[in-house]
């Protein structure tokens, strides 16, 4: 039997595989939708499905742009009944079984694997199998045995089959466009009932998240132009790989004295909680053992602690007896020093279980279709993803008081919130006037934090958001992801909370953040008196690198607290921007690769670091047969990416060559204004006199982008607070908006949501 979860661009998958009709009474259908009779409109699909007209690629086009043109209700509603009804009818046809030659592999591993089709029905010359390519799963291919993700086929039948490529959309391919996908075409001759084709697949990369049900589809389509159908068949168990890590969180506001709870994560390279049997840990307060969590096969494992009154709390470490494991607690801040609660949260489009402990779920955004996922919000009410194309809208979430049955009378009754992604950029002209709306900044692996300005520059009060998992395929595997911080004032629910924009968003880490502007707190407006004095402080999870204040969409100040000019240690900083191409509503750019080398002369590398490389595609090493050059390679996609080197000087006069090898952005999305490149080789000479004046930054030209290499001398011990204060004595207008960007020793960013002086929502 079909089964649909309309996680991803919904109505692009309902057209590429249910079977729909062509509207022939589009009139009717309408009529029973805007009279809101649930019952009228439910009839009218059943009977126009029932007929059997529309099974042609125009008539599942036509369906797919009736329903984006007639609005959110009907999309929330009729996209409901469409799955349903394709369930009904797909069950009575059945072509066959599948079956998996095993059922379960640990995450982030090439593996092996054969899937054994049984055919239940007769297949003429022209039909086709294809085998879908999960969204979690790079690109299968039937070209180079070599490769990752190769798929063959064993068949020994009288049939002629061969493979052509087909292009698919939604969960099956493409994500946000058509992507090539096997298919397996009966050239001549006839499938017969009972007969097998093994599909071998070989080097098969497994998604880094660990899940249940990875499913590696078939679909059949009896002739060109038919319909595609589903054969059902076994899932593959993604289990978590080996212990390579532990991880330790805690509340962040505590009170002395009081007992708190820490949970400690043993995990695998990726952030799945390991499989197996655990050491012994050593809890650690201020560098005294405190406490002890003994060896078991318990995953996650709970110690609780409290501490003494001090100026600040005391740091907590947690380490395996040999130190083999160890990991710090993210910082913890007095309650009485602050007048919020802070709620680490994911608010998401996908539903990834994705932040592990110590994460409140503020809810997930379900696609038509799905039933109302468990989450914080209050009785009444639901949050619903409405996922058209980018020159449709974009990617929205709305929260409603009502639900879809309601929204049928009016579009947009009862809204409470919307929440415009990233990914597939929401477009603010969509946004329904004076409603309280999130932006995301940041999703899995990237940075987008030009949606702040493209949003509070209409002078919309906005609050950022951050996903822990993002729409792109898994590049590499991660254990970080983005999250939210939401300040929740006492009293408050953490809805209300968001209604007000309170928030600030980290790549995955957990810093503590108190910013101040007249009294006011990131994601609020208000009126303030005489100069505006900010007030900043943090503490982060690693030493801060800087900390930039933006003042509508301008640099205002900025303060970087690694620099060192009489320093030997040498660190290299390389960024990309994601922003759509000349600004046009469009897709965002790709993530790009750095491939290249540091030659040295007049001194010599005898340390490197990359404190922010976790990803497989990340290392920096010193070349083993010339010690005077580091190679390097990393990913950026909107986020920053450094390393650094300790140098070791023979002459006073010392120069720099960084050399990058012609690059390939990655081709995850396709946007319309200017397509994934081949971005030229780039060759730079920086000498040690000009970083002993101050950080270089070079712009280099990308294809029509600005991509950025900062050269700095730094600090080896930077610190990880800092207190941050700046007046702005310029004239004030109405509308103003001040926003911090706070980037760490380790490439971790964080963002707070806009501050807004004057003016009125809009």
């Amino acid at each position: 039997m079909m089964t649909l979860r309309l996680r991803l661009p919904a109505l692009l998958f309902v057209y590429l595989c249910l079977p729909v009709t062509v509207l022939a009474s589009p009139e009717s259908l309408r009529a029973a939708v805007d009279a809101g009779d649930t019952g009228a409109v439910r009839e009218e699909v059943s009977q126009l499905v029932e007929a059997g007209s529309l099974r042609t690629a125009p008539a599942r086009r036509l369906i797919a742009d009736y329903v984006s043109a007639i609005g959110v209700a009907e999309q929330l509603q009729l996209a409901d009944l469409l799955v349903a009804q394709s369930t009904a009818e797909s069950s009575g046809r059945r072509w066959g079984t599948s079956r998996l030659s095993q059922r379960a592999a640990a995450a982030g591993n090439l593996i092996n694997l054969n899937q054994t089709l049984t055919l239940e029905a007769d297949l003429a010359t022209g039909a086709e199998l294809m085998v879908g390519n999960d969204w979690r799963i790079t690109g299968l291919q039937t070209v180079d045995p070599s490769l990752p993700n190769y798929v063959s086929f064993d068949y020994d039948g009288s049939a002629v089959l061969g493979w052509v490529a087909r292009r698919a959309d939604g969960m099956n391919g493409g994500i946000h466009s058509g992507e090539p996908v096997p298919a397996l075409v009966v050239k001549s001759g006839n499938l017969r009932q009972g007969e097998r084709i093994v599909l071998r697949y070989r080097q098969l990369r497994l998604p880094y998240q660990a899940t249940n049900e990875l499913r590696l589809m078939l679909l059949v389509s009896p002739g060109e132009g038919e319909t595609w159908y589903e054969v059902p068949g076994d899932t593959l168990s993604v289990v978590a790989a080996e212990l390579s890590q532990i991880r330790a969180l805690a509340p962040t506001m505590i009170t002395p004295r009081e007992p708190f709870d820490i949970t400690v994560r043993y995990e695998d390279a990726w952030g799945n909680l390991a499989q197996g049997e655990f050491p012994s840990l050593e809890v650690l307060v201020d560098g005294v053992f405190q406490d002890r969590i003994e060896a078991g096969i318990n995953a996650e494992q709970v110690v609780r602690l409290s501490l003494a009154d001090a100026e600040q709390p005391a740091a907590i470490e947690i380490r395996s007896s040999g130190g083999g494991l160890r990991t710090r607690v993210n910082p913890q801040i007095w309650r009485q020093q602050t007048d919020f609660d802070l709620v680490w949260t994911e608010i998401t489009a996908t539903r990834s279980a994705a932040s592990g402990a110590g994460i409140t779920p503020a809810f997930t955004f379900d696609s038509v279709g799905q039933t109302p996922s468990v989450s914080q919000l209050p009785a009444g009410t639901a949050a619903w993803l409405l996922n058209s194309p980018v020159e449709r809208g974009g990617y929205r979430g709305v929260i409603t008081y009502s639900d879809s049955a309601s929204l049928i009378r009016n579009p947009w009754y009862g809204i409470r919130l919307m929440h415009f992604q990233a990914e597939i950029p929401g477009d603010p002209r969509m946004r329904l006037p004076a409603t309280p709306t999130l932006v995301e900044v940041a999703a899995g692996q990237a940075g987008y934090d030009w949606q702040i300005d493209r949003f509070a520059s209409r002078g919309i009060r906005i609050g950022l958001t951050g996903s822990f998992r993002g729409y792109q395929r898994e590049l590499t595997g991660t254990p970080q992801g983005a999250l939210t911080a939401v300040m929740q004032r006492q009293g408050e629910t953490l809805l209300d909370a968001l209604l007000a924009g309170r928030t600030y968003v980290t790549t995955g880490h957990r810093p503590y953040i108190d910013v101040s502007l007249g009294g006011l707190a990131p994601g609020e407006r208000g009126q303030v008196q005489g100069n505006r004095a900010l007030r900043v402080r943090v503490q982060g999870t690693a030493g801060i690198r800087s900390i930039t204040l933006y003042k509508n969409g301008e640099v205002l100040e900025q303060r970087r607290f690694d620099a060192d000019v009489n320093s030997n240690i040498l660190t290299v900083t390389l960024e990309s921007d994601t922003n759509p191409y000349n600004q046009q509503t469009d897709l965002p750019r790709n993530g790009r690769e750095w491939i290249g080398f540091i030659r040295f002369t007049g001194a010599l590398p005898v340390a490197v670091s990359g404190p922010g490389f976790v990803r497989e595609n990340q290392a920096v090493v010193i070349n083993p047969r010339n010690t005077e050059r580091l190679d390097f390679m990393t990913w950026t996609r909107g986020l920053p990416s450094s390393f650094a080197a300790e140098l070791s000087l023979a002459e006073a006069d010392v120069m720099m060559e960084l050399q990058v090898r012609q690059g390939q952005e990655d081709s995850s999305y396709v946007p319309t204004t200017r397509s994934p490149s081949m971005l030229p080789a780039v060759r730079q000479i920086v000498s040690l006199a000009e970083l002993r004046e101050g950080p270089v930054t070079r712009i280099i030209d990308s294809q029509g982008y600005r991509d950025r290499i900062t050269w700095a001398l730094t600090r080896p011990d930077v610190p990880s607070f800092q207190y941050f204060e700046f007046t702005d004595f310029s004239q004030p207008r109405a509308g103003d908006y001040y926003y911090l960007k706070i980037e760490q020793t380790d490439d971790h960013v964080a963002w707070t949501s806009p501050l807004f002086t004057g003016g009125s929502d809009l």
